[in-house]
């Protein structure tokens, strides 16, 4: 459905509206806009999540304009505080188990275990887990030297994600 055509030929229908669901991951600028920056919407949940003392758990969301398939679009970003906690909560097992992998992948460099001696191949082993995991390879920079391997965890990259 990415075709200009299609697009129009639903424009020229009265009646017929097109709407869809965008990742972030394709406007990663529309991920990071400030959470206070977005309206409280007013839905049946949200009306049973303030009566039930639960504000900080309320939908939010952000309305804006952007380019999409050729043509000038209305975006609606969603906030789900309860989908953040769950993503953090995610993402610190993740970055928890690459670090207790990395321990283990300078062990076995130190130790110079057969298949464990390039640098080249730890890098390749370490894309690959993260790629397993669903997460950026920019988390952590690895450093190798003749007897040592070094990792350090890249703070802004984890912030900015």
């Amino acid at each position: 459905m990415k075709s200009k055509d299609n697009l129009a030929l639903i424009d020229s229908q009265s009646h017929t509206y097109f709407i869809t669901t965008y990742s972030t991951y394709f406007a990663e600028h529309l991920a990071g806009i400030d959470p206070k920056h977005f309206a409280i919407l007013d839905t049946p949940k949200n009306r049973r999540l303030k009566a039930s003392k639960r504000s900080e758990d309320l939908l939010c969301a952000f309305r804006t304009n952007m380019e999409i398939w050729g043509r000038e679009c209305t975006v609606i970003v969603t906030f789900n505080p309860v989908t953040r906690r769950k993503k953090l909560y995610d993402m610190t097992k993740k970055l928890d188990r690459i670090r207790t992998e990395l321990l283990a992948f300078r062990q076995k460099y130190r130790a110079r275990e057969p298949q464990w001696r390039n640098a080249e191949a730890i890098t390749n082993r370490y894309r690959k887990l993260c790629e397993e995991l669903h997460i950026s390879h920019k988390f952590y920079t690895l450093t190798c030297t003749d007897q040592t391997m070094s990792f350090r965890k890249n703070t802004a990259e984890i912030e900015a994600a």
